[in-house]
């Protein structure tokens, strides 16, 4: 019977972790490194002057290397400590300690320590072949590593054929940017930027710094302001008290919003776009500030957003939320499930004041899609 069909699936499916190879992802190859180098360096075979040098093992590779993507592009990064023993013509044994074997080391920055075993003036000969040779066969072999490295374990890292987002096509970065744009043009009570400063607002600052660096501050003159003549028959106290504004009715809190958003992300970094300080800053352009255990305080977009974590587990979020313009905090509650491609970020969002129902929804769009454009998480909202 004929097996069926099968094909390769596309390149994000291979690694939805890192969609368009976009986030910082590190691998750790240095046990690789070693077996790759003990292997090249143990087949170096050189001659000098009619002496004969072999490298016979490599006693110790140690220090840092790893394989990293980082905005579509794979990086090798590492720094290394290298002793190889060797042995020449007239059984002259000795080592060679490398000291910096590093991806950005030039040719004439390595620095090889040569030891002659047992050495005498007899062997002066040898350690001169050793150190004439010896060297550009060792160079030679590092210098392959690199390729090697992403040849052999770059494939579980890095999404072959996957389109970065600087080599998007530009129907797609147009979106973004018509994207970047909507949101600057959001409602001031979901979007917080500062209003600019009055012009009595630097004064009144102006004044403050002054007081509290000692200087004396002086007052504005004194200007004159109308007043209404008293309605016949009235007191002079009645006049002079000012009306009261109307008292607002407080709004009914039965605001409830519900969604269910997919990101092609796992659900840990997902979590952290909530939870990391770091990962909150970028996505709201410094604008933001969180932690990641009960009782630490999160705020959005300088304080337009404020609000409390009352839980933080692996696979559930919730905070005390309220809006600048509110009286008292709403619930928020967020369930991450991570699926085989996706995870789902499951919204509930009550407790608001039910007029503000539009407000909360278009909030939430808003910062669904700015993770989503800064992370590269999948298609906007």
């Amino acid at each position: 019977m004929t097996a069926p069909a099968t094909t390769t699936p596309p390149a994000e499916d291979r690694n939805w972790l890192n969609a368009g190879n976009w986030h910082w992802v590190t691998k750790d190859v240095l046990p690789f490194a070693r077996t790759y180098l003990t292997e090249q360096l143990t087949r170096i075979r050189v001659s000098h002057s009619g002496i004969d040098i072999s490298v016979t093992s490599v006693p110790s590779v140690d220090g840092d290397c790893s394989l990293n993507v980082r905005k579509g592009k794979l990086i090798t990064i590492y720094d290394l400590a290298v002793t190889v023993a060797w042995t020449a013509t007239g059984d002259v044994t000795g080592t060679v300690k490398i000291p910096e074997v590093a991806h950005d080391t030039d040719d004439d920055d390595f620095v090889f320590d040569i030891t002659v075993n047992d050495d005498k003036r007899a062997k002066d000969a040898v350690r001169a072949a050793v150190r004439a040779a010896l060297p550009k066969g060792l160079i030679k072999a590092f210098k392959t590593l690199p390729k090697v490295l992403v040849e052999e374990q770059s494939k579980d890292v890095f999404i072959e054929g996957a389109v970065p987002s600087a080599q998007l096509p530009t129907a797609d970065l147009e979106a973004r940017k018509k994207l970047a744009e909507s949101m600057l043009q959001q409602d001031p009570s979901v979007v917080a930027r500062p209003p600019p400063f009055s012009v009595e607002e630097r004064m009144n600052r102006g004044k403050a710094k002054d007081a509290a660096n000692g200087k004396p501050v002086i007052p504005p003159p004194a200007t004159a302001k109308s007043v209404s003549p008293a309605p016949t028959g009235a007191t002079p106290a009645a006049a002079a008290k000012p009306a009261l504004a109307p008292a607002k009715s407080a709004a009914s809190t039965s605001g409830e919003y519900r969604t269910t958003v997919e990101f092609m992300a796992s659900a840990r970094d997902l979590h952290a776009c909530f939870t990391d300080p770091g990962r909150v800053a970028h996505w709201t352009q410094g604008q933001g500030t969180t932690g990641n255990k009960p009782g630490a305080p999160f705020t959005l977009f300088g304080g337009q957003v404020t609000g409390t974590w009352t839980a933080v587990d692996e696979t559930k979020l919730a905070l005390k939320w309220k809006l600048a313009s509110w009286t008292a905090d709403s619930t928020v509650e967020m369930a991450l499930t991570q699926g085989a491609s996706v995870t789902k970020l499951a919204l509930e969002h009550t407790g608001f004041p039910a007029d503000q129902r539009g407000a909360v929804q278009s909030h939430w769009t808003m910062v669904f899609n700015r993770i989503k454009m800064a992370f590269g998480f999948g298609a906007f909202l």
